[in-house]
């Protein structure tokens, strides 16, 4: 977020020279650059918009839960979400889950409505809704496949092919069209079209980056750089 805000791009290097990286999809620095830029350098404004991240999320599930199955289900679905551990915690820190679950909700509410509506702005807002999501997280990238499998049978059991096929190219275009410029700068800047290039991860790398970091007192992020480079050459 710092580099990003100085004009060095989006890098994890802390010190010149500042090579481009696609290890992370850049939604959540970006966020965090606006608010740096518009506060300062002061971590805590982020997490009071993490707490604000957090209950938007809860009324926006409550009232989806409401529309499905009925204010007695919304008001259960608040409650268990405002006791979720990992959302107390997620507010707490500077990681992308308060964005990407407010997002994400975004975007099942979006989902929802249309499944009960069939409008196709409805399914327009969705496509967007989780090209942000997979803009804060990779976790949602292959997503779009299933809606579009699940869209295919429908038209398929109701026999509306051409209706089908225009969803189909809706929900297509709202969710590969904001992700477009990103995979576009990876592969001038990278020499690759991918999203991210954490996708071969595990959580073996992940806990002995955390290893060596309580060990040499090394950068977390570095750490797991040198551990996916290792494993990238080793299995290569």
């Amino acid at each position: 977020a710092v580099n990003l805000i100085n004009g060095h791009g989006f890098s994890y290097n802390e010190a010149a020279p500042y090579v481009p990286s696609n290890f992370r999809v850049p939604g959540f620095p970006l966020m965090l650059s606006i608010v740096y830029r518009v506060a300062g350098v002061r971590p805590w404004v982020m997490l009071l918009l993490h707490i604000v991240f957090s209950l938007a999320t809860l009324v926006l599930i409550s009232v989806t839960c409401g529309i499905v199955f009925g204010p007695r289900s919304a008001r259960v679905c608040g409650f268990l979400l405002a006791l979720c551990p990992l959302d107390i915690v997620g507010t707490q820190v500077l990681l992308r889950e308060p964005l990407f679950a407010l997002l994400n909700a975004g975007f099942w509410s979006a989902w929802i409505l249309y499944v009960l509506r069939g409008r196709w702005w409805q399914l327009a807002t969705a496509g967007i809704a989780l090209a942000l999501a997979t803009y804060v997280r990779e976790n949602t990238m292959l997503l779009p496949v299933v809606l579009l499998m699940l869209l295919g049978l429908q038209a398929l059991l109701t026999r509306t092919y051409r209706r089908g096929l225009v969803m189909a190219m809706v929900l297509t275009v709202s969710s590969a069209l904001p992700l477009l410029p990103w995979s576009l700068r990876n592969h001038v800047r990278l020499k690759t079209w991918s999203l991210s290039s954490a996708g071969g991860m595990t959580m073996l790398n992940g806990n002995g980056a955390l290893l060596l970091v309580a060990k040499h007192n090394a950068d977390y992020v570095q750490m797991m750089h040198i551990l996916w480079q290792v494993r990238r050459h080793t299995l290569t």
